[in-house]
């Protein structure tokens, strides 16, 4: 799931003896083991006061099933109104004089949350770095610079949203894996979940519309 790009001759650190040492990448094999970084480096951002939990929460729901359009409009939609109430209490809480509510839409059985604002719109996308296109979503560099409780809050909605357990037959582990349409988003996944200690892989397919998907294992 990870790969190494460099010129020949660079060095990478490689387990050797019991211990760490340096090897060019022109001579790494399939045995070798590559020390991979534990911590996604801060980057240089305010990492000022954020609305702790309820913001991870907010995020989760909005990278795995929100959306933003070209009138100004953020909102998500899911079935599950545990996914949506979070995004509603979050922007309810900015002091937008929007009081917006979730909606019910019988039709699909689906709740919808969204709110229309000029002037927070590009404040939220250029804050959370948010992308509309499903191809181009990241995790937020925020995220990154949060404590685990964040994390995990944060990773929890959104393997709510488009997360999956598979339960295999027998005495096996079941598997958790999450699947998305953006390599980016993939690469930040697994690198937060190394920042917890959880380690994982990345493999991707063709899809019949011609997309590529990537499954975080």
């Amino acid at each position: 799931g990870q790969s190494i790009k460099g010129t020949d001759n660079h060095p990478i650190v490689v387990l050797s003896g019991g211990g760490l040492g340096w090897k060019r990448i022109d001579q790494l094999t399939t045995l070798d083991k590559v020390a991979v970084p534990v911590f996604a480096p801060k980057n240089e951002i305010d990492t000022g006061k954020y609305a702790g939990p309820l913001e991870a929460k907010m995020l989760g729901a909005m990278i795995s099933e929100g959306w933003i359009t070209t009138q100004n409009r953020i909102g998500v939609t899911n079935q599950d109104i545990d996914l949506v109430q979070p995004v509603k209490d979050f922007f309810n809480s900015q002091n937008l004089g929007l009081n917006a509510s979730i909606n019910y839409r019988e039709s699909d059985k689906t709740y919808n949350f969204c709110i229309a604002s000029k002037d927070y719109y590009p404040i939220f996308v250029d804050k959370y770095n948010y992308k509309g296109k499903a191809k181009e979503k990241i995790v937020p560099s925020i995220v990154f610079c949060q404590d685990n409780q964040y994390k995990s809050t944060f990773l929890r909605y959104l393997f709510e949203g488009d997360g999956c357990v598979y339960l295999q037959e027998g005495k096996r582990p079941p598997v958790i894996f999450y699947s998305t349409y953006s390599p980016q988003l993939a690469k930040d996944i697994q690198l937060l979940l190394l920042s917890l200690g959880v380690f994982c892989y990345i493999n991707n397919s063709q899809r019949k519309n011609g997309g590529t998907e990537y499954k975080i294992t």
